[in-house]
């Protein structure tokens, strides 16, 4: 008997498995162009809300699609006249379930509303919220981050060249006066400062990341880190390269991960790690170099997106072409050091003429949604949203076993994979039964049965919740371990 250390356990071994990397058969029913929806957040039941422009097939510039990919016709009812006179640049969902929604408009079914509004969890206007302080349609809203002390932060431009571009509020709407008198004043040299990305830390402390060169005064480029009352933090001296910080991220030891875009062709160091105190870079992080053509969208190339999984491994999005002097278009996988994980294969990735990724979620199961500006994934038609497995080495340390095989010649090949509950099991080269034990991802048992030898069996995993789940095939001699999907 052989003992076989398999860190991604059978699945790399059977063509037939969904390797991290490959898409989901998940598509999003509305979307039928590419330049649809801006701003878009997804809640804890991994339901999406998509805010832009009318689309051809629906009147609502505001929906929400449910896990299925489906549209839920149960929300938004009073919004097919909402937003008439403008669209939606930015949403955030808060922990309560409900809805900030901001962009260039001035009324909501019917009812006066200018720029930033919240909606109830069914899509029904919520009337406790009202604000003022974003000083007109000029303004073009790039982020709605909710702080744990349930203080909204809103970030974005005028291209009229104000230096208000940061501003605070109550979670009633009302101007947050403690912070900044509400608006900080920021300066770019090119005339017109950008908030790109804010990241909202547990002490209600900010990181902001854009364009700019000063914070109230003060020499700042880039990237600033701000007190409770959106004072700026001296001690954090973090720098940035690129035109613009358009991607920030906090691990859990409080370090800071912060990507860049840039306008210019020279090779530059897009994403790097510093200290969550000091703003020192991190020595021990040595990126993977990332590059690209520019002028695919706007002119740049960059990270967009970063989103850490459990094994504290990042997911990359944005617009480049190669990671690491390998092929990766618009999305890459990191490894704690931040090279290259070359487990995480896209394949062709976002091989549109014209692609970006813009945002990265998880869902429970450690699986990825990437949305931005796209129509192709890995050569699969996938508009502006996919769904890819990343769950297999994005999982933690140590999660995965040993598995012991005590024959040659002996496979097991389970399909469809992913399923959405009926799965296909033929082991071949072995004419006695296998004990078939299957778990979620939390390690409990959820079904256990036996196969019949040299036939297609079956397991029925309908009744189960979606997400991973562990096989392990087992006789007297031989076992088998697999990961199967259910979606």
């Amino acid at each position: 008997m052989r003992k076989i250390y398999l860190f991604l356990m059978a699945a790399v071994m059977q063509s037939s498995f969904a390797q991290d990397g490959s898409a989901f058969p998940y598509t999003v029913a509305p979307i039928t162009n590419m330049d649809q929806y801006i701003g878009v957040d997804k809640d804890a039941s991994d339901r999406f809300y998509l805010g832009g422009q009318d689309a051809p097939s629906i009147t609502s510039k505001l929906v929400r699609v449910l896990s299925t990919g489906a549209l839920d016709t149960t929300f938004n009812t009073n919004a097919n006249s909402g937003f008439s006179d403008g669209y939606i640049t930015a949403v955030c969902v808060q922990t309560d379930g409900k809805i900030l929604v901001g962009g260039k408009f001035t009324n909501y079914a019917g009812t006066g509303r200018n720029y930033l509004i919240r909606l109830n969890s069914n899509g029904t206007l919520d009337t406790t919220f009202t604000t003022s302080v974003i000083p007109s349609s000029a303004f073009y809203m790039n982020t709605i981050v909710v702080q744990p002390n349930g203080r909204i932060v809103i970030g974005g431009y005028i291209s009229s060249g104000s230096s208000q571009c940061l501003y605070r509020v109550l979670s009633t709407g009302a101007a947050d006066t403690t912070f900044n008198t509400f608006a900080a004043t920021i300066t770019d040299s090119s005339g017109s400062p950008e908030i790109e990305t804010v990241l909202a830390l547990p002490t209600n402390e900010l990181i902001i990341g854009g364009k700019f060169n000063t914070y109230n005064g003060t020499t700042k480029s880039k990237i600033a880190k701000l007190t409770t009352t959106g004072a700026l933090n001296t001690t954090f001296a973090a720098t940035a390269t690129g035109t613009f910080v358009s991607a920030l991220a906090v691990q859990t030891d409080g370090k800071i991960l912060i990507g860049s875009k840039t306008s210019s062709t020279l090779s530059i160091q897009l994403i790097k790690r510093v200290d969550g105190s000091t703003g020192a870079n991190d020595a021990t992080f040595i990126p993977a170099t990332i590059s690209g053509s520019n002028g695919l969208i706007g002119g740049y190339r960059g990270v967009y997106a970063i989103t850490l999984q459990p094994s504290g491994r990042m997911l990359i999005g944005g617009e480049f072409t190669t990671v690491g002097g390998s092929s990766r278009n618009d999305i890459a996988r990191l490894n704690t050091d931040g090279t290259l994980d070359t487990n995480f294969n896209p394949g062709t990735g976002f091989s549109s003429t014209a692609s970006r990724t813009q945002k990265i979620f998880l869902d429970a199961s450690n699986n990825a949604y990437v949305t931005g500006w796209f129509n192709l994934y890995n050569g699969l038609t996938r508009v502006n949203i996919v769904k890819i497995v990343t769950s297999i080495f994005g999982r933690p340390a140590g999660t995965l076993g040993v598995d012991t095989v005590g024959a040659a010649g002996i496979s097991a090949n389970i399909y469809p994979n992913p399923s959405t509950g009926i799965f296909n099991l033929e082991i071949k080269g072995y004419d006695e039964a296998f004990d078939v034990t299957v778990y979620n991802a939390l390690g409990q048992l959820v079904l256990q049965t036996t196969t019949k030898p040299e036939v297609t069996n079956q397991l029925d995993l309908s009744n189960l919740g979606n997400g991973n789940y562990f096989v392990r095939l087992q006789n007297n001699s031989t076992t088998i371990n697999k990961i199967i999907v259910k979606q």
